[in-house]
């Protein structure tokens, strides 16, 4: 464990939720997805983010007792509503995400486009597969998922072996963080989309590097990104 976080022991300084809500405001993400609402704590954040860009939240959770979740951890409608009684820029939806209803909804809802996903419903490996696979298809191009709990729960831990490889495509960057709930350390791991290769664009400056054309440095990007595919 880190000196820092001996010496503030459990405590938390910021809430993943908030660092959530930032990096959606970062890459102003208008179509956002939550996946295990529960009481609607980090949906805030995320509604929030949204309103900057006159996004949408989508947040989906059973909100009843399911599986392991009996004993008060389970999503509550009310509670959820009552926390983000502020915003207009959400949707909530009461939905077994591992229903094969759930795949239609999620298309539905987001027209077939998420730019940041959340994914903190089951906590079970084969649970948080069945959400990713729901949601990756619908991922933008330069899009982002955040994976809570990957620290922390042994089927998330094995999840984040598979994103490395059976999941992986080729097409996105992994990124783990085994931090969050101070010395708890929950973990998120964030997925996000390889869009430089697809923008071939957004060069703006090259006086540090003027015997660089643009041009050639689109055409190595895409002969990696290429090259990376292949590989998988």
């Amino acid at each position: 464990m880190s000196e820092t976080l001996r010496t503030l022991g459990s405590q938390e300084i910021i809430f993943h939720g908030a660092f959530l809500g930032k990096i959606c405001e970062f890459i102003h993400a208008k179509t956002i997805v939550e996946i295990g609402t529960q009481y609607g704590k980090t949906m805030r954040f995320l509604c929030e983010a949204a309103s900057r860009v006159n996004g949408m939240v989508f947040g989906y959770d059973y909100f009843d007792k399911i599986g392991k979740y009996t004993q008060g951890s389970q999503g509550d409608l009310d509670i959820s509503l009552k926390a983000l009684s502020e915003f207009n820029n959400f949707k909530l939806t009461k939905i077994n995400t591992m229903s094969d209803e759930f795949a239609e909804v999620l298309k539905k809802d987001t027209r077939g486009k998420i730019d940041f996903a959340f994914i903190d419903g089951c906590h079970s490996y084969g649970g948080v597969k069945n959400d990713f696979r729901k949601v990756f298809p619908l991922l933008a191009k330069e899009g982002m998922i955040a994976f809570h709990d990957t620290f922390s729960h042994v089927g998330l831990r094995k999840f984040v072996i598979s994103l490395y490889e059976e999941l992986n495509d080729g097409t996105f960057d992994i990124i783990n963080l085994p931090f969050g709930g101070g010395n708890k350390r929950h973990g998120i791991t964030l997925l996000s989309k390889r869009s430089y290769p697809n923008t071939n664009t957004g060069i703006s400056n090259i006086s540090h590097d003027p015997q660089l054309p643009p041009c050639d440095i689109y055409t190595l990007e895409n002969t990696w990104y290429n090259k990376m595919k292949a590989r998988k």
